[in-house]
């Protein structure tokens, strides 16, 4: 399992970077291999989940991820989420293919530059693939939150949770109910499975 966390600014309050640095901080329980975030104008990957939290800006629609590793070497930071191809970024928790690289390639007919199974969705969405079309037709788990084009989305199947919350000038997405809590927020909603 590993955590996501999704951030759009609406009118952002003061709050907002406390808020995501408590959000992050929770989100710890769900993955310690490797931490990152990415803006429509960087990415930040680190061992050290602090230096993430460092790079919020309130104003930009933002991703985050902590990672528990199931698909490559979590050591090697091009493994590690967010993943970027094109004008995309993803941060996911989930399984899509248990294979292999090559495996996974072949499965879904793309070439992919990390060795994380997660990059399978970008390939396919940046080939023209409908990301909802995408999510339903796996047979494996998904919950996510990525950026294309400078816009944030999140989407989820019925076999991983995603919530959502809108407080402090923001809508929010966080992996589960008990990360927003213990982080301050008010009661958040599940997410519909499909896309927002």
């Amino acid at each position: 399992m590993c955590g996501v966390i999704g951030y759009q600014p609406c009118n952002p309050a003061v709050e907002a970077f406390a808020a995501f640095a408590r959000l992050f901080d929770e989100s710890r329980v769900r993955g310690t291999h490797a931490y990152g975030l990415a803006t429509s104008a960087r990415v930040v990957k680190s061992f050290d989940w602090r230096e993430v939290t460092a790079q919020f800006d309130p104003a930009q629609p933002t991703i985050a991820h902590t990672r528990y590793c199931q698909s490559g070497d979590w050591h090697e930071m091009a493994n590690n989420q967010p993943l970027v191809v094109g004008p995309m970024a993803l941060a996911m928790n989930g399984v899509i293919h248990m294979g292999t690289k090559s495996e996974f390639e072949a499965a879904f007919g793309i070439t992919c530059k990390a060795d994380n199974d997660s990059e399978i969705f970008l390939q396919r969405l940046l080939a023209g693939q409908d990301a909802a079309e995408f999510i339903a037709s796996i047979t494996g788990s998904f919950a996510a939150v990525w950026l294309q084009d400078g816009k944030l989305y999140a989407g989820r199947n019925a076999r991983r949770p995603l919530w959502e919350c809108k407080v402090f000038g923001a809508r929010w997405f966080a992996s589960t109910r008990d990360i927003f809590l213990r982080a301050g927020f008010p009661e958040p909603t599940e997410l519909a499975v499909g896309v927002v």
